[in-house]
Protein backbone atom coordinates (compact mmCIF):
# COMPACT_ATOMS: atom_id res chain seq x y z
CA UNK A 1 0.00 0.00 0.00
CA UNK A 2 1.20 3.37 -1.04
CA UNK A 3 0.54 6.54 0.79
CA UNK A 4 1.66 10.42 1.37
CA UNK A 5 1.90 12.27 4.68
CA UNK A 6 -0.34 15.19 4.17
CA UNK A 7 1.30 18.33 6.50
CA UNK A 8 0.19 21.76 6.42
CA UNK A 9 2.58 24.25 4.16
CA UNK A 10 3.85 25.72 7.61
CA UNK A 11 4.84 22.31 8.63
CA UNK A 12 8.66 21.62 7.20
CA UNK A 13 9.09 24.91 8.82
CA UNK A 14 8.04 24.21 12.37
CA UNK A 15 9.54 21.24 12.59
CA UNK A 16 13.15 22.54 11.28
CA UNK A 17 12.62 25.46 13.99
CA UNK A 18 14.02 23.77 16.95
CA UNK A 19 18.09 23.05 16.68
CA UNK A 20 18.46 19.89 18.55
CA UNK A 21 21.53 17.98 19.66
CA UNK A 22 21.67 14.32 20.19
CA UNK A 23 24.60 13.60 22.67
CA UNK A 24 25.86 11.54 25.72
CA UNK A 25 23.60 12.22 28.78
CA UNK A 26 25.73 14.13 31.23
CA UNK A 27 25.28 14.85 35.02
CA UNK A 28 23.91 17.97 34.17
CA UNK A 29 20.80 16.09 32.34
CA UNK A 30 19.87 13.44 34.85
CA UNK A 31 17.79 15.49 37.00
CA UNK A 32 15.83 16.36 33.55
CA UNK A 33 16.05 12.79 32.32
CA UNK A 34 14.96 10.94 35.34
CA UNK A 35 11.66 13.49 35.37
CA UNK A 36 11.05 12.36 31.81
CA UNK A 37 11.37 9.00 32.39
CA UNK A 38 9.19 8.61 35.21
CA UNK A 39 6.45 11.03 33.31
CA UNK A 40 6.44 8.72 30.17
CA UNK A 41 7.14 5.23 30.72
CA UNK A 42 5.27 4.30 33.11
CA UNK A 43 1.97 4.97 30.49
CA UNK A 44 3.66 1.96 28.60
CA UNK A 45 5.84 -0.38 30.70
CA UNK A 46 4.81 -1.77 34.25
CA UNK A 47 7.99 -1.86 36.79
CA UNK A 48 9.09 1.58 35.95
CA UNK A 49 9.98 3.81 39.29
CA UNK A 50 12.71 5.58 40.69
CA UNK A 51 14.66 2.91 41.18
CA UNK A 52 14.03 1.61 38.18
CA UNK A 53 15.62 4.86 36.82
CA UNK A 54 18.51 4.78 39.48
CA UNK A 55 19.53 1.40 37.79
CA UNK A 56 19.90 2.36 34.72
CA UNK A 57 22.20 5.92 35.48
CA UNK A 58 24.05 3.14 37.61
CA UNK A 59 25.05 0.81 34.43
CA UNK A 60 25.37 4.32 32.91
CA UNK A 61 28.59 5.12 34.73
CA UNK A 62 29.52 1.42 34.18
CA UNK A 63 30.20 3.00 30.90
CA UNK A 64 33.96 4.38 31.14
CA UNK A 65 34.83 0.62 31.86
CA UNK A 66 33.48 -0.61 28.48
CA UNK A 67 33.31 -3.89 30.04
CA UNK A 68 31.17 -5.66 27.71
CA UNK A 69 30.12 -8.63 31.03
CA UNK A 70 29.44 -5.85 32.96
CA UNK A 71 25.92 -4.91 31.34
CA UNK A 72 26.81 -1.24 31.13
CA UNK A 73 23.96 1.22 29.29
CA UNK A 74 24.68 3.86 26.87
CA UNK A 75 22.52 6.56 27.80
CA UNK A 76 21.72 9.31 24.73
CA UNK A 77 19.49 12.40 24.98
CA UNK A 78 18.68 14.84 22.86
CA UNK A 79 18.45 18.77 23.91
CA UNK A 80 18.08 21.93 22.69
CA UNK A 81 19.72 25.33 22.64
CA UNK A 82 18.08 26.02 26.17
CA UNK A 83 19.95 22.15 27.22
CA UNK A 84 16.05 21.33 27.77
CA UNK A 85 16.23 17.50 27.68
CA UNK A 86 13.35 16.58 25.06
CA UNK A 87 14.47 12.67 24.50
CA UNK A 88 16.35 9.89 26.06
CA UNK A 89 18.02 6.84 24.45
CA UNK A 90 19.36 4.15 26.13
CA UNK A 91 20.88 0.59 24.61
CA UNK A 92 23.03 -2.07 25.94
CA UNK A 93 26.02 -3.35 24.37
CA UNK A 94 26.53 -6.66 23.55
CA UNK A 95 29.38 -7.25 21.11
CA UNK A 96 28.50 -8.81 17.99
CA UNK A 97 24.68 -9.45 19.49
CA UNK A 98 21.54 -7.03 18.39
CA UNK A 99 21.20 -4.22 20.97
CA UNK A 100 17.48 -3.32 22.22
CA UNK A 101 16.95 0.29 22.58
CA UNK A 102 14.92 1.15 25.92
CA UNK A 103 13.98 3.53 26.92
CA UNK A 104 13.61 5.30 23.49
CA UNK A 105 11.17 8.18 24.02
CA UNK A 106 10.62 12.05 23.22
CA UNK A 107 8.73 14.88 24.48
CA UNK A 108 8.28 16.02 20.70
CA UNK A 109 8.63 14.59 17.35
CA UNK A 110 11.60 16.07 15.38
CA UNK A 111 13.70 15.12 19.09
CA UNK A 112 12.41 11.54 17.85
CA UNK A 113 13.63 11.75 14.67
CA UNK A 114 16.76 13.14 15.67
CA UNK A 115 17.20 10.18 18.00
CA UNK A 116 16.44 7.85 14.63
CA UNK A 117 18.87 9.63 12.53
CA UNK A 118 21.87 9.74 14.54
CA UNK A 119 22.10 7.10 16.92
CA UNK A 120 22.40 3.92 14.39
CA UNK A 121 25.92 5.10 13.38
CA UNK A 122 27.26 5.44 16.89
CA UNK A 123 26.20 2.12 17.74
CA UNK A 124 27.02 0.06 14.91
CA UNK A 125 30.45 -0.76 16.44
CA UNK A 126 28.55 -2.64 19.08
CA UNK A 127 26.47 -5.41 17.30
CA UNK A 128 24.59 -5.94 13.70
CA UNK A 129 21.35 -4.90 14.49
CA UNK A 130 19.27 -2.26 16.69
CA UNK A 131 15.83 -3.13 17.64
CA UNK A 132 13.27 -1.19 20.56
CA UNK A 133 9.85 -1.51 21.89
CA UNK A 134 7.37 0.86 21.94
CA UNK A 135 4.03 2.43 21.30
CA UNK A 136 4.28 5.13 18.73
CA UNK A 137 1.82 7.85 17.37
CA UNK A 138 0.89 8.32 14.24
CA UNK A 139 3.98 10.66 13.36
CA UNK A 140 6.58 8.30 14.86
CA UNK A 141 5.87 5.38 12.67
CA UNK A 142 6.27 8.06 10.10
CA UNK A 143 9.66 8.95 11.02
CA UNK A 144 10.33 4.88 12.21
CA UNK A 145 9.59 4.16 7.94
CA UNK A 146 11.35 7.14 6.73
CA UNK A 147 14.85 6.34 8.48
CA UNK A 148 14.43 2.85 7.30
CA UNK A 149 12.69 0.92 10.55
CA UNK A 150 10.97 -2.38 9.94
CA UNK A 151 8.10 -3.38 11.96
CA UNK A 152 8.92 -6.71 13.02
CA UNK A 153 5.63 -7.72 15.51
CA UNK A 154 2.87 -6.52 17.26
CA UNK A 155 2.62 -7.78 21.09
CA UNK A 156 -0.15 -7.05 23.03
CA UNK A 157 0.24 -6.44 26.70
CA UNK A 158 3.80 -7.32 26.95
CA UNK A 159 4.72 -4.90 29.39
CA UNK A 160 1.46 -2.88 29.94
CA UNK A 161 -2.31 -4.05 30.41
CA UNK A 162 -4.05 -2.79 27.50
CA UNK A 163 -0.99 -1.62 25.55
CA UNK A 164 -0.10 -2.69 22.46
CA UNK A 165 4.09 -2.65 22.16
CA UNK A 166 5.46 -2.54 18.55
CA UNK A 167 9.17 -4.29 18.33
CA UNK A 168 11.30 -2.25 15.58
CA UNK A 169 14.51 -2.92 14.26
CA UNK A 170 17.11 -1.83 12.18
CA UNK A 171 19.71 -3.45 10.08
CA UNK A 172 23.17 -1.60 10.93
CA UNK A 173 25.90 -3.99 9.70
CA UNK A 174 28.65 -2.82 7.24
CA UNK A 175 27.93 -0.06 4.71
CA UNK A 176 24.18 -0.44 5.60
CA UNK A 177 24.40 2.88 7.91
CA UNK A 178 26.25 5.70 7.63
CA UNK A 179 27.02 9.24 9.74
CA UNK A 180 24.02 10.84 9.07
CA UNK A 181 24.43 14.44 9.73
CA UNK A 182 20.62 16.48 9.58
CA UNK A 183 20.23 19.58 7.75
CA UNK A 184 17.05 21.99 7.28
CA UNK A 185 15.24 21.46 4.07
CA UNK A 186 16.21 25.14 2.25
CA UNK A 187 20.12 23.92 3.40
CA UNK A 188 19.55 20.76 2.10
CA UNK A 189 18.17 22.28 -1.15
CA UNK A 190 21.32 24.68 -1.68
CA UNK A 191 23.67 21.64 -1.22
CA UNK A 192 22.13 19.74 -4.06
CA UNK A 193 22.24 22.64 -6.35
CA UNK A 194 25.84 23.24 -5.20
CA UNK A 195 25.37 26.83 -3.94
CA UNK A 196 26.15 25.33 -0.15
CA UNK A 197 29.40 24.33 -0.29
CA UNK A 198 30.51 24.74 3.46
CA UNK A 199 29.19 22.83 6.67
CA UNK A 200 29.66 24.73 10.24
CA UNK A 201 29.61 22.65 13.35
CA UNK A 202 30.89 22.38 16.63
CA UNK A 203 33.28 20.20 18.24
CA UNK A 204 31.25 17.80 19.79
CA UNK A 205 33.39 14.47 20.01
CA UNK A 206 31.28 12.64 16.84
CA UNK A 207 32.03 15.88 14.41
CA UNK A 208 35.33 15.72 15.64
CA UNK A 209 35.98 11.65 14.35
CA UNK A 210 34.93 12.79 10.69
CA UNK A 211 37.68 12.08 7.96
CA UNK A 212 38.91 13.38 5.17
CA UNK A 213 37.12 11.66 2.20
CA UNK A 214 34.57 10.39 4.48
CA UNK A 215 30.99 10.31 2.78
CA UNK A 216 28.04 11.61 4.95
CA UNK A 217 24.60 11.11 4.28
CA UNK A 218 22.90 14.57 5.03
CA UNK A 219 18.79 14.20 5.80
CA UNK A 220 15.78 16.69 6.45
CA UNK A 221 12.87 15.40 7.10
CA UNK A 222 11.79 13.97 4.46
CA UNK A 223 14.42 13.74 1.92
CA UNK A 224 18.54 12.45 1.95
CA UNK A 225 21.54 13.59 0.25
CA UNK A 226 24.98 12.08 0.68
CA UNK A 227 27.96 14.08 -0.01
CA UNK A 228 31.89 13.88 0.16
CA UNK A 229 34.17 15.58 2.63
CA UNK A 230 36.83 17.24 0.58
CA UNK A 231 38.12 19.40 3.23
CA UNK A 232 38.21 19.91 6.97
CA UNK A 233 39.53 23.11 8.95
CA UNK A 234 38.84 24.01 12.74
CA UNK A 235 38.60 27.66 14.11
CA UNK A 236 38.07 28.64 17.70
CA UNK A 237 34.94 30.46 17.52
CA UNK A 238 32.79 31.89 15.01
CA UNK A 239 34.22 34.98 14.11
CA UNK A 240 37.54 33.87 13.92
CA UNK A 241 35.81 31.08 11.02
CA UNK A 242 34.20 33.82 9.25
CA UNK A 243 37.24 36.04 8.63
CA UNK A 244 38.82 32.62 6.69
CA UNK A 245 36.00 31.36 5.10
CA UNK A 246 33.03 32.79 2.67
CA UNK A 247 30.20 33.42 3.99
CA UNK A 248 28.08 32.65 1.15
CA UNK A 249 29.87 28.88 0.61
CA UNK A 250 28.11 28.70 4.25
CA UNK A 251 24.69 30.28 3.55
CA UNK A 252 24.14 31.71 0.59
CA UNK A 253 22.77 34.94 0.72
CA UNK A 254 23.45 36.44 4.35
CA UNK A 255 25.24 39.00 5.08
CA UNK A 256 28.25 38.49 7.35
CA UNK A 257 26.17 40.16 10.39
CA UNK A 258 23.24 37.38 9.86
CA UNK A 259 25.44 34.53 9.34
CA UNK A 260 27.05 35.13 13.06
CA UNK A 261 24.08 35.79 14.63
CA UNK A 262 22.34 32.52 12.61
CA UNK A 263 24.86 30.63 14.01
CA UNK A 264 24.89 32.07 17.26
CA UNK A 265 21.24 31.06 17.35
CA UNK A 266 21.67 27.69 17.12
CA UNK A 267 25.03 27.30 19.10
CA UNK A 268 25.02 29.25 22.87
CA UNK A 269 28.75 30.11 23.65
CA UNK A 270 29.11 27.09 25.71
CA UNK A 271 28.23 25.16 22.55
CA UNK A 272 31.04 27.78 20.74
CA UNK A 273 33.74 27.21 22.64
CA UNK A 274 33.80 23.63 21.65
CA UNK A 275 35.48 24.62 18.79
CA UNK A 276 34.13 25.13 15.38
CA UNK A 277 34.61 22.63 12.38
CA UNK A 278 34.33 23.74 8.83
CA UNK A 279 33.41 20.65 6.42
CA UNK A 280 34.20 21.49 2.85
CA UNK A 281 31.34 19.24 1.03
CA UNK A 282 30.56 18.12 -2.77
CA UNK A 283 27.32 16.35 -2.97
CA UNK A 284 27.72 12.69 -4.66
CA UNK A 285 25.25 11.80 -7.18
CA UNK A 286 23.86 7.81 -7.49
CA UNK A 287 24.60 6.55 -10.96
CA UNK A 288 23.33 2.76 -11.93
CA UNK A 289 24.47 1.84 -8.25
CA UNK A 290 27.42 3.64 -7.91
CA UNK A 291 28.58 6.73 -6.37
CA UNK A 292 29.73 9.69 -8.52
CA UNK A 293 30.85 12.97 -7.49
CA UNK A 294 28.83 15.40 -8.95
CA UNK A 295 31.49 17.49 -10.86
CA UNK A 296 32.54 14.25 -12.61
CA UNK A 297 30.58 13.05 -15.96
Amino acid sequence: MLYKFFVSKDYEELFDRPHISVLPCSPQDEAQVRVLLLEVLPKHFDGIDDSWVTALFSGYRRSDLKNINDKYKLIYVATDRQNQVLGVAGATPKKGEPIKLMPFIAKSLPAFSAMLADLPFALKCFGHKLYLHTSPTAGETVALQQNGWRLDAALPEAYHPDVVTQQWSLDIMGDNVMRIMRLKQRFLDQVRKGEKTLEVRVGYPQIKSIRLGERIRLMSRTETQDVSVKGIRDYAGFQDMLAHEKGERVVPGLRHDELLRLLQEIYPPSKEHLGVIVLEIEPVQILHGSPVLSGQS
